[in-house]
C-alpha cells in the first residue's frame, strides 16, 4: 500500500461515500471504519470495536483518528486534529498530532491460564491473576527489550496457588540490595511493582508487610544442646525457605529463651554469612544484633518477645550464644517482608 493520505477529511465526505479501496491495505477494510459526524464540524473516522491497524508507509489524516485497538505505523503519522489511541500506539518514523494527543501509557489485563510471558515493548501494564488452586507461572520478558517499563503484578483471588514471577533465563530480580531467580505472592491483595532498567528487573514498591493468613502454631524449631559458645559459623543457622514467598527480606515471630541454671549470657542473631557482624559476637561486642541480655538468678529463667530477624537471600538466619546451656526456641512467622 502506498501513503494513506486523508487529508481532504470534510463535512462532505460521508460513510457512504468511503470505498474499500480508499481505505485498504494487507490488513484493513473499510468495514472496520465508521464516520462519527457532528453535522456542523469535520467528522471523526473511527477504528471500531478493538480492532488494531497497521500501515506500512506514512498516514496522513486531516481531521481526528480514533482507534480502538493497535496503531502501527510504519512510516510517518500526521494527524491534522486529535488523536485517539485505545491501546498500543507505534510510529517508525516522526509524529505530528496538531490537537490533542490521547495514548495510554497504562493498560489493565485480567489473568488465568497459566504460564504467562508478556510481549516485549508492550505497555506499562496492570496484571490481575487468579491463580486457582495451582500456582500461576509468570515469566518476565527478556530485560534488555523493555528498558524504562514497568509492570504490575496482583495476586486477585484467596485460592491457595501462588504467583511466580521468574526472571527470563538466568535474570534476577533485584529486591533493594537482594537479588532472587523468582519472586512469590502468597496471599489475596499480594502485589509487586517491577521496573526494568533494561539489564535487569527490579521491585521497586518499597518492601510491605505482610500479614500470614494460617500460621502454623507449633515452634518452627529450636536448639537446645551442642553450642560452641560465642560463635555464629558454630551456633545455628535456621532456614526459612520453606514458609516464606521467594523474595522475602525480613520475618516476625515470636521467640523464647529458657536457662535453667541462671546466669548471664547474650544471644545473637545475623544474616547467614554476613560479613559485616563478627564470627565471635562477643569478642566484637555486636551490640547491635543482640536478640537477648539475661541476667538471671538461681534460675530456670525465661525471656520472650517478638522479633524481626533479617534474612539473607537463600532465606538464613544464625544463631550465637554467649551460654552454651541455652534453649532457644522459634516460631513460625506471623508477617513477612516482600
Amino acid at each position: 500500500m502506498s501513503d494513506f493520505n486523508k487529508s481532504a477529511i470534510d463535512a462532505d465526505i460521508r460513510p457512504h461515500s468511503i470505498t474499500e479501496d480508499q481505505l485498504s491495505s494487507d490488513n484493513v477494510s473499510h468495514d472496520m471504519w465508521e464516520w462519527d459526524d457532528p453535522g456542523d464540524a469535520t467528522p471523526v473516522l473511527h477504528l471500531r470495536d478493538d480492532w488494531d491497524i497497521e500501515f506500512p508507509d506514512d498516514v496522513e489524516i486531516g481531521g481526528d483518528l480514533d482507534v480502538g485497538g493497535d496503531l502501527d505505523v510504519g512510516g510517518d503519522l500526521d494527524i491534522g486534529e486529535d488523536l485517539l489511541v485505545t491501546r498500543h500506539a507505534y510510529v517508525g518514523s516522526w509524529l505530528g498530532v496538531v490537537g490533542e494527543l490521547c495514548a495510554p501509557f497504562f493498560r489493565s489485563e485480567a489473568l488465568d491460564t497459566s504460564p504467562h510471558t508478556p510481549e516485549d515493548d508492550d505497555l506499562s501494564v496492570l496484571y490481575e491473576i487468579t491463580t486457582g488452586a495451582g500456582d500461576f507461572t509468570f515469566n518476565l520478558p527478556t530485560a534488555a527489550a523493555n528498558a524504562d517499563r514497568r509492570l504490575w503484578i496482583l495476586k486477585a483471588d484467596a485460592a491457595a496457588g501462588a504467583v511466580i514471577i521468574d526472571g527470563e533465563g538466568a535474570e534476577v530480580i533485584y529486591n533493594q540490595d537482594q537479588s532472587y531467580t523468582t519472586l512469590e505472592l502468597w496471599h489475596q491483595g499480594d502485589w509487586a511493582l517491577l521496573w526494568c532498567d533494561g539489564a535487569q528487573w527490579w521491585k521497586v514498591n518499597g518492601p510491605t508487610w505482610h500479614k500470614v493468613s494460617d500460621p502454623a502454631v507449633d515452634w518452627l524449631g529450636s536448639k537446645t544442646a551442642g553450642w560452641t559458645a560465642d560463635s555464629f559459623t558454630s551456633g545455628w543457622e535456621v532456614d526459612f525457605s520453606a514458609v516464606v514467598p521467594a523474595g522475602t527480606k525480613a520475618v516476625r515471630l515470636f521467640t523464647l529463651l529458657y536457662d535453667a541454671g541462671g546466669g548471664l549470657g547474650r544471644i545473637w542473631w545475623r544474616k547467614s554469612g554476613d560479613t559485616n557482624i563478627s564470627n565471635t559476637p562477643g569478642a566484637g561486642q555486636e551490640w547491635s544484633h543482640q536478640l537477648f541480655y539475661l541476667i538471671g538468678d538461681a534460675g530456670p529463667n525465661y525471656l520472650s518477645e517478638q522479633v524481626v530477624l533479617w534474612l539473607s537471600a537463600d532465606y538464613k538466619v544464625q544463631i550465637a550464644v554467649e551460654a552454651t546451656d541455652f534453649d532457644v526456641y522459634l516460631a513460625y512467622p506471623i508477617e513477612y517482608l516482600l
